[in-house]
């Protein structure tokens, strides 16, 4: 009859519905509230965080006053001490890490949860 829509129309008309009346302004309201949170400063220490990851302290470059300078200015820290006691920690760490076992620091390991009396170093303690 004129004026009735088909199974096809009725579909693209509430696609388009969906779309215009929820997605949209949902996802505006997302983006708003992200930007609110997080400023460009924030990003930028949270990219400086990346150079105190395992996978950054096994790295062989030297971390430069630079490369920190977001993080240390947020914190009100001294980008040359704080670069200079990276470097040696790195050093330190990367001589250690196989040595020292630290699945026990993380609640959900599975190691930790089977292995409750082993010490450190995962060998089991003496009684």
């Amino acid at each position: 009859m004129a004026g009735e829509l088909n199974a096809d129309e009725l579909s693209a008309d509430w696609c388009k519905g969906l779309e215009t009346e929820v997605f949209i302004p949902v996802n505006d309201t997302i983006i708003a509230r992200l930007a609110d949170r997080f400023t460009e400063d924030c990003f930028d220490v949270m990219k400086n965080m990346k150079y105190f990851t395992s996978g950054e302290l096994t790295n062989s470059k030297d971390i430069s006053a630079g490369d920190i300078c977001s993080l240390c200015k947020h914190y009100g820290l001294n980008e040359t001490v704080i670069a200079g006691e990276l470097n040696a920690f790195r050093q330190v760490y990367v001589r250690v890490k196989e040595d020292v076992l630290i699945d026990d620091l993380f609640a959900h390991s599975s190691k930790a949860n089977k292995e409750p009396d082993s010490d450190r170093f995962g060998e089991p303690m003496d009684e």
